[in-house]
């Protein structure tokens, strides 16, 4: 699916415009839109744990981070139903964004990238 976005040129990126702030200055909103959704995504995933569990967090860790949150040092062993819940949320998220055209291998840099335009 392509948007029209008044492009002529094929080599131009999307990336490319948002940088061009004289042609397209949206990319302030374009960055705040991306934040927003890469927070929602963290919060709907850790809903139910405390804050220090995905404080800084950012959905490209998002394995990494239920990883180390599900590991209960006291007992040096992991906690298999919190696992199974967080890795269960991430699961339905990633398939309920995909019709949408979000793609987690893309948008999570991409989002990163517009949050450091800002």
């Amino acid at each position: 699916m392509y948007f029209n976005l008044g492009i002529t040129d094929k080599s131009t990126t999307i990336r490319s415009l948002l940088i061009d702030k004289e042609n397209h200055p949206n990319h302030r909103v374009v960055g705040e839109i991306a934040g927003q959704l890469e927070s929602r995504i963290v919060q709907y995933v850790f809903a139910g744990l405390d804050r220090k569990s995905s404080y800084g967090t950012i959905v490209r860790n998002i394995p990494e981070v239920i990883e180390i949150s599900c590991f209960d040092r006291e007992h040096k062993k992991v906690n298999v139903p919190l696992q199974f819940r967080l890795v269960k949320r991430f699961a339905y998220v990633k398939t309920s964004l995909r019709p949408f055209g979000y793609n987690f291998d893309f948008h999570p840099q991409f989002s990163i990238d517009m949050a450091s335009l800002l």
